[in-house]
């Protein structure tokens, strides 16, 4: 049927990612297990009047960790859980003792315990899954040299801070000798999106004769429906695919870095045209194009390539104004260009 052309195309992925695939999945459901367990430890906290969740941005932190480690071994006092809190709280001390002085019971104090044993257990089966991954990187890996190192021009960029969910296994090391590039060269591009593409990629995108077929495949394109002439709808096509949300997030945080580098100015541009949530699907549509001329090129992320010019941004202005001009008719005399010459 294949050779008919009776099935559409599908990818499939090597066998190494295939192997992987089952437990980068499980990892990635046991972080989100993980974070249900604190957001039920923040709503025991709240019906207690504890809000934690007020003091802290991020319940998650070493801080907050802190806290409620405290309190499941009795500490209830405000004062004592205030000072476990770190200096750099934005939070003044007297407003993080009311936040944190609650009313007490029972059935409070358990369920706390027992969301945070529950926690404390996940935490330990995503570190044992992290050392079983380690382990098949470092199996498949044997005996691949570690490539030339070439002239890394994103040096000095500061390296993304590692968030508590972040693998604990140097995927970078292990992608850079299978797929020949540092693919963590490009801002935002961490440890989980390294992790991910491996698991649903592989070590090649050579089943995809261009990078605008990578891009399709991953959802980030228009999908034009048309009838009779007319284009009934242009939303880009659904992906079930963890990759594409991967892509999404690592733009999404390119949009939130306050360091300057292309990726987060293109961000930006689009976000002022078109809003947020297109300039998302975009970046990560132009994160996917890099991606794969790096893989296929076998070149170093360079964002030198991706300023635009002066001159680039005259010549788009200029065809831009053309088309207007052409569209709705109007001449140099309409303007009053001649006119103005003439007089001066």
């Amino acid at each position: 049927m294949h050779s008919l052309g009776l099935l559409p195309p599908i990818f499939l992925p090597d066998e190494f990612s295939t192997l992987i695939r089952s437990l980068v999945r499980l990892r990635r459901n046991l972080v989100e297990d993980a974070a249900d367990y604190i957001r039920r430890i923040q709503k025991a906290l709240r019906a207690g009047n504890v809000r934690l969740d007020a003091v802290l941005t991020d319940t998650n932190s070493v801080s907050g960790l802190r806290v409620i480690a405290a309190i499941c071994q009795g500490q209830e006092d405000p004062i004592e859980l205030a000072a476990l809190v770190d200096a750099g709280c934005k939070k003044k001390p007297a407003e993080i003792i009311e936040l944190l002085r609650g009313n007490w019971n029972g059935a409070m104090r358990f369920e706390v315990r027992s969301n945070y044993r529950l926690y404390l257990n996940l935490q330990t089966e995503i570190a044992e899954l992290d050392k079983e991954l380690d382990q098949h990187f470092i199996d498949h890996t044997k005996g691949l040299e570690q490539p030339t190192v070439v002239a890394d021009p994103t040096v000095g960029r500061v390296k993304l801070r590692q968030s508590r969910n972040t693998p604990r296994l140097p995927i970078e090391q292990y992608a850079h000798k299978l797929l020949g590039v540092d693919l963590s060269n490009i801002p935002g591009f961490g440890r989980d999106a390294l992790l991910t593409f491996m698991a649903e990629v592989g070590e090649s995108v050579a089943k995809f004769h261009s990078a605008k077929a990578f891009a399709k495949w991953l959802g980030f394109t228009p999908n034009n429906k048309a009838s009779g002439g007319k284009v009934l709808s242009r939303k880009t096509l659904k992906n079930k695919s963890t990759l594409p949300n991967t892509f999404r997030m690592v733009a999404n945080s390119l949009g939130n870095m306050k360091k300057p580098n292309p990726m987060t100015a293109f961000f930006q541009r689009i976000a002022y045209k078109a809003g947020r949530i297109k300039a998302i699907t975009a970046t990560a549509r132009k994160l996917a194009v890099v991606v794969y001329k790096m893989l296929t090129t076998g070149a170093a992320y360079d964002p030198g390539k991706l300023v635009r010019d002066g001159e680039q941004v005259r010549q788009q202005q200029i065809r831009q104004m053309k088309k207007k001009l052409v569209k709705f008719g109007i001449t140099g005399a309409d303007l009053g260009l001649f006119t103005n010459l003439g007089t001066a």
